[in-house]
């Protein structure tokens, strides 16, 4: 899953929140000295990528690409879940995107506050969160430009030649199964989340 998903399945715990975001960067084990919802957002966020890959619909789906975009069908699957939870923000979860957005990013720099003194963070964490609150990011995840940017700058950090830069047209021929792919998954990872997230 991509940023936005993964807070969305967030508990409202902002050191929950925190440990979430952190998903991305923080490697090796969780820190056993670390808060408890500090650690188990971090493990939450590794249990959604790993229920993400494993789910039925989703491998259907990675098995679907062809060549040379099946080896990276995991990436595109991920920002399409992203684009279908922003169009449909409002209406399935009831909640405001941007006020949602605010309120994470706010949740975010309060946690940041609390363990600063002495949280190592990791390399681009700080940078990370500067990004999402400077560009919009979430909200701005609704439009097919902000999916094909973000895909294409994906494709430059990669080491090897890939076809990420030209993959929107793909996404769209496919948009209405791919839709119903994101919602079934979010869904599921949804129903499986103990309580405590913000509905």
């Amino acid at each position: 899953m991509n940023h936005l998903a993964h807070f969305w399945l967030a508990d409202a715990d902002p050191l929950h929140r925190l440990g979430v975001a952190l998903g991305d960067f923080w490697r090796g084990s969780v820190p056993s000295e670390w808060p408890q919802p500090l650690r188990e957002g971090l493990a939450w966020h590794r249990r959604v990528d790993s229920l993400t890959d494993s789910h039925t619909a989703v491998v259907e789906a990675r098995n679907r690409f062809v060549p040379p975009y099946r080896r990276y069908a995991g990436i595109l699957l991920d920002m399409w879940c992203d684009h279908a939870l922003a169009r449909g923000f409002g209406e399935r979860t009831g909640l405001d995107l941007e006020q949602f957005s605010s309120t994470y990013l706010a949740d975010l720099r309060m946690a940041m506050g609390q363990v600063e003194n002495w949280m190592p963070w990791p390399d681009h964490f700080l940078k990370f969160v500067a990004w999402l609150e400077r560009d919009a990011v979430l909200p701005a995840y609704a439009a097919p430009d902000t999916i094909e940017r973000t895909l294409a700058g994906i494709g430059r950090r990669l080491q090897r030649d890939n076809p990420l830069h030209e993959a929107w047209p793909i996404l769209a021929d496919r948009a209405s199964e791919l839709d119903d792919l994101a919602w079934i998954v979010l869904q599921d990872l949804d129903r499986g989340h103990r309580p405590g997230r913000m509905t």
